[in-house]
């Protein structure tokens, strides 16, 4: 029976459990493929999800777009309705402003010819003060004059409005090109007398037929020498120029000259003195501004090493002041001011002469200084000689004065004292 079962066991069992085997492997390997498939469909399923949320933040996001794009085409088209209104009005304001430009345009019309009404009185005006000023600023000359340097007097119309100061060109009347000029110093208007201190030159000659008028300020290049004698009043010297003039010292205020001495009781008070002037400057009357120097001429003499210089702001001169050495001059007479004059005594040394030492004397300082006037005194044998204060304190070596009345004790013998006058404190400092 064993035998029975084995056998049959061999020939139908085991096969039949051998195709069991088979057919459960062939199942399970498709069960297998299945599972794959499976796992592969559901991958792909995964990434259809993914995609399709995707797409629906896409679609999310576009709804957000359209909804803002919406809103900012409502803000566009309030916008435009706002354009809209503004434009209308700005088009009602250019209305009104054509409306103002065409009344603006018709009042110039009517100011345009208003405009040349009072252009052509101004210019008849002008015509009549060109007119009346040719007459008062022009005249004609036959007066017979040399071309040159220095004053000319020329008879001229009478009535004419020359002012001392202007400058005036007198040309000849056959040729132009030939001239002189400077500026006026006299003018007699009812005589018809001109002078001029003629300072610039053109061409050679002597002439009598003579066109002057008014011209531009000018001189001849350089300084010029003018002959001496021409000028006797160095106040009438044209600027650049250099000349000698002649005059007694005694004369000086005529001559507007330095003055050596101070009066006739010292030497030299009458004595011709030949000055070196010369005259530096620019501009004319009120513009003029020049610096004169003033040098004698003779080598000896009361004013041998002496230079005076001064200066003129306008048509005013100021003081002549001493350069280098004071002149000198001797005091002999006690009491007022010093040579019976209130300033004569400036910028000077001024002696004490040895005839008062008898008994003390006194004098007045010089009044109405000048910034850097000085003046000296130089005593004689006595130690109580005194100078009182006239209109200007006196300070420094140990005198403070300051009221007219208050005297200056010179109170060394044969001693020089200088004062010194000071602008900017006003007083007199004196060592």
């Amino acid at each position: 029976m064993a035998y029975d079962w084995a056998s049959r066991w061999r020939s139908t069992v085991a096969p039949e459990l051998h195709a069991y085997a088979q057919i459960t492997y062939s199942n399970a390997s498709f069960a297998n493929e299945r599972a794959a498939d499976a796992e592969a469909a559901r991958d792909r399923a995964y990434d259809e999800a993914v995609l399709a949320l995707g797409y629906r933040n896409t679609a999310g996001n576009s709804a957000t777009t359209a909804t803002t794009q919406a809103g900012l085409a409502t803000n566009a088209r309030q916008g435009a309705e706002s354009a809209a209104g503004t434009a209308t009005t700005q088009a009602g304001l250019a209305n009104t402003a054509r409306i103002g430009a065409e009344a603006a345009l018709s009042a110039a019309g009517q100011q345009v010819t208003l405009a040349n009404n009072a252009r052509s009185g101004a210019e008849a005006a002008r015509d009549t003060a060109v007119s009346v000023a040719a007459f008062g600023f022009t005249a004609t000359s036959a007066t017979s004059l040399t071309i040159g340097l220095g004053a000319r007097t020329f008879a001229i119309e009478a009535g004419k409005s020359f002012v001392i100061g202007q400058y005036v060109s007198a040309a000849s009347t056959a040729d132009p090109s030939i001239s002189m000029a400077g500026p006026v110093t006299a003018h007699d208007r009812a005589a018809g007398q001109l002078t001029l201190a003629i300072n610039a030159t053109s061409g050679a000659g002597t002439l009598a037929s003579w066109q002057l008028g008014l011209a531009a300020s000018g001189a001849a290049a350089g300084v010029q020498t003018i002959a001496a004698g021409t000028y006797a009043d160095a106040d009438l010297a044209p600027l650049n120029t250099v000349t000698i003039i002649s005059a007694a010292n005694s004369a000086f205020a005529a001559a507007h000259l330095p003055c050596v001495t101070a009066n006739s009781a010292s030497a030299g008070w009458g004595d011709t003195i030949d000055w070196v002037v010369e005259t530096l400057g620019f501009g004319a009357g009120a513009a003029a501004r020049a610096a004169q120097t003033a040098t004698p001429g003779a080598a000896s003499g009361a004013a041998s090493g002496l230079h005076f210089v001064r200066r003129k702001t306008g048509a005013t001169w100021g003081r002549w002041k001493p350069a280098r050495v004071l002149p000198t001059s001797t005091l002999t007479v006690s009491g007022g001011h010093m040579y019976g004059d209130s300033t004569r005594g400036l910028n000077r040394l001024n002696v004490i002469a040895a005839a008062l030492s008898g008994s003390a004397a006194s004098w007045s300082i010089p009044t109405t200084p000048q910034d850097g006037d000085t003046f000296a005194v130089v005593t004689n044998a006595r130690a109580d000689n005194t100078v009182a204060v006239s209109d200007i304190a006196v300070a420094g070596n140990g005198f403070s004065l300051g009221t007219a009345g208050d005297t200056v004790l010179l109170n060394r013998a044969n001693t020089r004292y200088d004062f010194f006058f000071n602008a900017s404190t006003n007083t007199w400092g004196v060592v």
